[in-house]
């Protein structure tokens, strides 16, 4: 019995010895106002691997995964509402726990309008045109922007006699009040008459705007405009 001693002991110190090659990774979520974000969904993939976890950060915004191998991950942040986040080459050692600070953009709005139109005769071409505790902000609320006045676009008479079809893309930013800002074409290959036709009606165009945790905000969008020739 006394030869067996020595190795039982040695068999309990390597029970308990912490494994290695094993990391972990934490962060916060947080909107663009600073607020953290509750129920944003984070998943990590490991590079060069079929691996992946999955949290969802707490109502302080953080989120915890552990034990994870050692490598690099890519590690992407959804909710809804918000742009997806995605962050590429982050590393996980056991030496250095790696923490992210993430923040959530908001997504961008989207709206679509085709305009039909029968061809028509030749018509004239038209003229040319520090240290002390506070609490924390629980954010991640976006009330999605919704389209409440809407002037359709006219069909350019002179593109209806030519045949004239296309898709006009425009961007814009929706403001605080509702209506749009610096509305901008984004394709070039389309003919400028649909284009004038498009900024003229769009412009005109009234949004109720977007709240991010109940206080409105500027927000990106992009709208398409489809000219189509009935056949």
């Amino acid at each position: 019995m006394k030869t067996l001693l020595p190795i039982l002991l040695v068999f309990s110190s390597l029970a308990v010895a912490a494994p290695s090659g094993e990391g972990a990774l934490s962060g916060v979520v947080r909107d663009a106002s600073g607020a953290t974000v509750p129920s944003a969904r984070v998943t990590v993939a490991q590079t060069g691997s079929d691996r992946r976890e999955f949290a969802i950060t707490k109502e302080t915004g953080d989120f915890y995964l552990s034990p994870l191998p050692e490598g690099t991950y890519t590690v992407t942040v959804a909710k809804e509402g918000f742009a997806l986040n995605r962050q590429e080459g982050i590393e996980v050692s056991a030496a250095r726990p790696a923490r992210l600070e993430i923040v959530l953009n908001l997504g961008r709005v989207r709206e679509a309008v085709t305009v039909t139109a029968s061809r028509t005769g030749p018509a004239a071409p038209p003229p040319a045109a520090g240290g002390v505790p506070t609490r924390i902000r629980v954010g991640g609320s976006v009330q999605a922007t919704k389209l409440v006045a809407q002037t359709r676009p006219l069909y350019p008479p002179a593109c209806k006699a030519e045949g004239v079809a296309g898709t006009v893309l425009l961007r814009a930013v929706i403001s605080m009040e509702g209506s749009l800002l610096n509305v901008t074409p984004v394709n070039r290959l389309v003919d400028a008459r649909l284009v004038e036709a498009a900024l003229d009606a769009v412009r005109t165009w009234r949004y109720q705007p977007t709240l991010l945790n109940g206080q409105p905000v500027e927000v990106i969008t992009e709208i398409e405009v489809n000219f189509t020739l009935a056949k």
